[in-house]
């Protein structure tokens, strides 16, 4: 409530120069059926809870964002009800049963019209603990997105701020990219590094509660339940590989599988049948994730036998795939079955001259913050070369 308030805005407003009094924190709500993004001031969440929807909140305290309108546009207009106050989107975190509290935040923009920012993007954005190489003592993954930005820049790095909606590489000595549906780039070389979102089981309580107990990544959030019960979604080898590890550190693992047989390959599917404390359920719905301020139990129901239970866990994990963030690309990339680029074996070259993949877009076995820096290092390498060797660079 008001101390994660106080601590993300003194956090926040720290990474993007302003005063703690300049900055309106805004919390992400569920997408509507209307397609949108919705955000809210934070200070209006308690109301949002007494009258359980948006729609009744009054119409100046919600901010709805077509990502294809541009997100900094709509923000910066919102901003001006709020006295020109800085935004800064965030999720706040404090798991339960810990000793310290992690924070998390979505992706932080500001609105000021005399610096458009945008401090961080992606997975990494969205952890202030994060587990990195160089940082012995974790670090908030804002100001290390800040680092990043700051490095870059040093080295010469021109960064400018929008949503890449459309691209055109239809002309191999032109690639173009169409920034928020009307700002044009051309460019010798591109490198995609767009990443990949997880993808989720769509209950209310569920993104009501991610953060707070629901995860999306047992390998980034599973340490902080150690000793603990939880409960994991998925039956690919994904979802096995995650609930062995999870078994690792927690005292139960329980897999929640909706059908009668796992997807997953033979030998995945042995390993958690004989791990001791791996429990799985097979035609096995998840109805609600339950808890207020974090996970406490999830309401179960038997596909088969339409018999209700309640699970009592303190984690909730989702392995139920992830979605490349490919779509603007797939009538010139050539993509996998899932969605992720095909680059070509040891390297980052994609099918079209000139374009080339790194991160999680192409990445869909290891998806980790430094596989995915190393593999943009390659980029980086691979798009230097092309460009020394048709005489541009």
């Amino acid at each position: 409530g008001m101390e994660v308030t106080a601590i993300a805005k003194s956090r926040l407003s720290a990474l993007i120069g302003a005063n703690d009094d300049r900055v309106l924190v805004l919390v992400q709500l569920n997408g509507g059926n209307d397609g949108l993004n919705t955000f809210i001031p934070i200070d209006q969440y308690s109301n949002l809870m007494k009258v359980r929807s948006s729609i009744m909140l009054p119409e100046s305290d919600v901010l709805k964002v077509d990502n294809k309108s541009g997100f900094h546009k709509a923000l910066t207009g919102f901003s001006n009800l709020y006295n020109d106050s800085q935004m800064a989107v965030i999720q706040a975190v404090g798991y339960p049963n810990q000793n310290r509290s992690h924070f998390r935040s979505t992706d932080i923009w500001t609105s000021a019209s005399d610096s458009e920012q945008y401090v961080s993007t992606g997975w990494l954005g969205r952890y202030f603990d994060l587990n990195y190489p160089g940082y012995p003592e974790g670090i908030m993954g804002p100001e290390m997105m800040e680092d990043f930005k700051k490095q870059a820049e040093r080295f010469g790095a021109d960064i400018r701020w929008g949503m890449a909606t459309s691209v055109d590489f239809s002309n191999s000595s032109e690639h173009k990219v169409i920034i928020d549906e009307t700002h044009e780039i051309t460019a010798d070389a591109v490198i995609i590094s767009t990443g990949a979102s997880a993808k989720w089981l769509g209950l209310e309580s569920e993104q009501r509660l991610n953060g707070y107990g629901v995860s999306a990544c047992a390998v980034c959030d599973g340490f902080f339940f150690r000793g603990q019960n939880v409960a994991i979604v998925g039956a690919g080898d994904t979802a096995c590989e995650e609930a062995h590890y999870l078994s690792k550190l927690c005292k139960k693992v329980t897999m929640l599988v909706r059908k009668d047989e796992f997807r997953a390959s033979q030998i995945m599917q042995e390993r958690v049948k004989n791990t001791p404390n791996i429990e799985i359920l097979f035609n096995t719905e998840t109805l609600e994730v339950l808890g207020n301020e974090g996970v406490t139990g999830a309401k179960l129901k038997n596909i088969k036998t339409g018999k209700e239970t309640i699970l009592d866990i303190t984690g909730f994990f989702v392995a139920i795939g992830h979605q490349p963030n490919t779509q603007i690309f797939k009538d010139f990339i050539t993509l996998d079955e899932t969605g992720y680029i095909e680059t070509e074996k040891g390297s980052s070259r994609t099918n079209i001259e000139g374009v080339f993949a790194s991160g999680d877009a192409q990445d869909k076995i290891y998806r980790q913050a430094v596989t995915a820096a190393g593999s943009g290092c390659m980029a980086a390498l691979d798009a230097e070369r092309y460009l020394a060797a048709k005489g541009l660079h």
